[in-house]
Formats: C-alpha cells, structure tokens, sequence
C-alpha cells in the first residue's frame, strides 16, 4: 500500500498539536477536497464549504481577510492551485472578529503557487490559527531520519510521489514522540 505524500506531510505538520500520549492511527485517513471558483476579488468572511482540503487559484493576487463558520478544532488544507499570490491576512478588520486569521507573527502570509497551508479553528479565540506553510519552490529530497520529513515543497510532487505505508507510521511515530 502506498500513502500520498501531501497526506504524510500535513499529518506530521499537526503531530505535535493533535497527539498526546499513546495514539494509534489504522487505516486509511482521507478529507474532502473542493475546488471552489476563481477567486476574482479580495475574500472577507470567505465561506469555502465544508471540506476540509481546497484548491484555491486567482485571477491576480488577491488577500482572504478570514473564513467563514469556523468551529473548534476545524482542519483547513489550502493548495495554491494557481500561478498568482493569495495573500492571508493576519487579523484583519475586513473580515468579522471570529473569522479572522492569527499568523502567529503578526505578518500577512504568503501562499504562492504551489504552497500548501494548514489552519485550525481556535475555539478559544474564536480565530483560524495558521499551523503551517510547506512552501512550493524545492524539490522533495532527502533521506528519512528520526522525527523528520524531507523538505516538501511543490505542490507537484506532493501528489505524483508516495511513501509507503511503512514509511509512514516510522515518520508518524518519531515526529509525534519528538513533539511532546
């Protein structure tokens, strides 16, 4: 059995914030993907639907001020799809206070062609926190080593190449034992 990549990537990504303890995952763990319409204009209050990875492209680059029915522990994957920037930006006024994005540096994100990000729902403030960035400009390479995954960055070669199943639970269980 072969695991996409993408789904390695963004399950190491979240390790250290959704484990605690003995966990044990069997199985197969997949998400809805959705690729919404172009985005055409800047996105305030952007309701993308109720999957859970999106495909998001733009016409030009274009800001998304918050999202829309956020709920604790909520998962977000966005993949620019697109050859244009899409710009998150960090708690911004355009978007309703519950809506609004923590970038955790207090800068705008960048998602250029081929990145790929990862946003929780923050019950507690009541905010999508960005998790991560896997950015798309270098290749995947690189040996598997304890805790670690090679640097995956185009979105590309997320999708086309696997690790084995094998692969996976190694990468899952020293990256989790390493996060606590």
């Amino acid at each position: 059995m072969r695991v996409n990549r993408l789904l390695a990537v963004v399950l190491l990504g979240l390790c250290g914030s959704l484990f605690s303890g003995d966990s044990v995952l069997q199985g197969r763990v997949s998400y809805v993907t959705n690729t919404p319409a172009q985005i055409t204009a800047n996105k305030n209050n952007y309701w993308l639907g109720s999957a859970t990875v999106f495909r998001l492209s733009s016409d030009a680059s274009r800001n998304i001020t918050g999202f829309d029915r956020g709920y604790d522990g909520r998962l977000m994957i966005l993949i620019n799809a697109g050859s244009n920037d899409i710009v998150l930006m960090d708690q911004d006024a355009a978007s309703d206070a519950n809506n609004r994005i923590i970038t955790g540096d207090s800068t705008d994100c960048t998602l250029a062609a081929g990145d790929l990000a990862t946003l929780i729902y923050d019950g507690s403030t009541a905010r999508w926190r960005l998790r991560s960035v896997h950015r798309g400009s270098a290749p995947i390479s690189g040996t598997l080593t304890a805790g670690t995954i090679p640097k995956a960055s185009s979105a590309s070669q997320l999708t086309d190449s696997d690790y084995t199943e094998a692969e996976v639970k190694f990468l899952m269980a020293t990256a989790c034992m390493g996060a606590q």
